[in-house]
This record gives structure tokens, sequence and C-alpha cells, in this order.
């Protein structure tokens, strides 16, 4: 005659059943909240509306340089600190879930979303953007300001829009 031993021990048949289904109930609760909060439909526009912090330093003289005028549409991008590339064929952020940011040491620095669905290499100090691997020819980069160990800069030429790196 075979025993059969439950875990832990004192158990009987019809508890170990209800283990196995408030487990089975939990995976299935944290399945459907974990793929609510990497929701990528709805945009994301936190801290729309906020000022710059005091203190903050545009670069070059954004408001003394007639070539960029800060708009309210550029004011916006500049009250957002989250690391992002935003152009016309991307936008990739990094507080949106599944997207890496890497910086390496000669100052490039990749946004991978990890879902496959793009990939872009940036480097400013060579004025080089890639997107999934192919190069974007005439592209011009100029700084927008730095704050709080990031970046911002515009994008124009080939290929239009902000990306916010890291600083070194």
């Amino acid at each position: 005659m075979k025993r059969y031993v439950s875990w832990p021990p004192g158990l009987n048949g019809l508890s170990a059943v209800c283990i196995n289904r408030c487990a089975t109930i939990l995976m299935i609760v944290v399945s459907l909240v974990s793929g609510v909060a990497c929701d990528r439909s709805v945009p994301h526009d936190r801290l729309a509306d906020a000022e710059l912090p005091p203190g903050t330093q545009i670069t070059p003289g954004a408001s003394e340089d007639p070539d960029i005028a800060i708009d309210a549409e550029l004011r916006k991008e500049l009250n957002d600190d989250c690391l992002r590339v935003d152009l016309v064929r991307v936008k990739l952020r990094y507080d949106r879930g599944g997207v890496l940011v890497i910086r390496r040491a000669d100052g490039t620095v990749r946004f991978i979303d990890l879902d496959g669905s793009g990939e872009v290499t940036f480097n400013s100090g060579r004025a080089q953007l890639s997107i999934d691997a192919e190069t974007i020819d005439d592209v011009e980069l100029r700084p927008l300001r730095s704050h709080g160990g990031k970046e911002w800069y515009l994008v124009s030429g080939g290929e239009n829009g902000v990306i916010v790196i890291p600083a070194l």
C-alpha cells in the first residue's frame, strides 16, 4: 500500500486543494496587473504644465539663439525630464515598461525597446543617429538644456524631434 505525503505536513487533501486554487488565483491576478502596468497606448504627459526649476541652465542660451524659438511645445519638452527619444518615426520613453537605456563611455546612447519594436542609437559628439540600424543622414543636433544629470537635444534635418539622454 502506497502512502502519499502532503506538504506541509499536517495538511489533508482539502487544504492542499485550497492552497493550489489560491496560488492559481494569485498568479492570474499578478498576470493581469502586470499587463495593465505596461500599457503603452495612453500618451504620457506628466509635467506638461510645469515650469523649469530654478537654476536650470538652458544651453546654448536658447532665449538668445534666434534659431531656437522656445514655444509652448518646446517648453513642454524641456519640462519633461524623462530619458526618451521623441522623433517622428519612433517614440521610446524610459519610464514606460520595457525600454532600456545604455550609455557607453564614448558617449553613444542606445534606447532599446525590449519587445522588439525599435532601437535608436545616438551620439551627440559625432552627430550620429540611427533608427533600427538605419543611419539617418543630414541630421543636425543642438543642445537645448543640461540639468539634473540629463541633456536635452533638438534633432532636425533627416529626422525631427527631441532626445533626452543621461549626462556623462
